[in-house]
C-alpha cells in the first residue's frame, strides 16, 4: 500500500484517511438487496405452507367431530332397541323409514340422517350418515 505524501499536511492526511477506509471490508447495497430477497421468498414459502397445512387440520377436526356424533347416535339408538321396539310396525325402527335432526357443535351445524333398512338376510340395520 503506497502513500502519496504531499508537502500540504493537510493533504497528505486525506490521503491516509481515503485509504485507510478502502481496506475495511462491507456489505454493498447490491448484496443487502440479494439478501433481503432471498429471506422473503425463504419467507413467503414457509407461510404459504403453513396455510396450506391449516385447511386439512381444520376438515379433519370437523370429520373427527362428525365421527364422534354418529357414535352417540348409535349408541343413543342402540339403547333405545327392544325386540317389541324393533318388531314394532309403528316404531321408529320401521323399515325403510328416515329420521334427520340437526345438532350443532363448536360453531358447526351437522345433518344427521339414520334409515332403517333390510340388509340381504332380512335383519334391518341402521345407517347413520352425518353432513355438515
Amino acid at each position: 500500500m503506497n502513500i502519496i505524501f504531499a508537502q500540504n499536511k493537510h493533504r497528505s492526511s486525506h490521503l491516509r484517511a481515503v485509504n485507510s477506509f478502502h481496506g475495511e471490508r462491507g456489505f454493498s447495497m447490491v448484496e443487502i438487496i440479494i439478501a433481503t430477497l432471498v429471506f422473503s421468498l425463504a419467507t413467503a414459502g414457509i407461510l404459504a405452507t403453513l396455510s396450506a397445512l391449516s385447511r386439512p387440520a381444520a376438515e379433519s377436526a370437523q370429520d373427527t367431530q362428525a365421527a364422534f356424533l354418529a357414535q352417540e347416535i348409535i349408541e343413543d339408538l342402540r339403547s333405545q332397541v327392544t325386540a317389541d321396539a324393533w318388531n314394532d310396525p309403528s316404531g321408529s325402527f320401521v323399515s325403510g323409514d328416515s329420521y334427520s335432526q340437526t345438532i350443532s357443535r363448536d360453531g358447526h351445524d351437522y345433518v344427521v340422517l339414520y334409515n332403517v333398512a333390510n340388509d340381504f338376510t332380512g335383519a334391518k340395520e341402521i345407517n347413520v350418515t352425518v353432513t355438515w
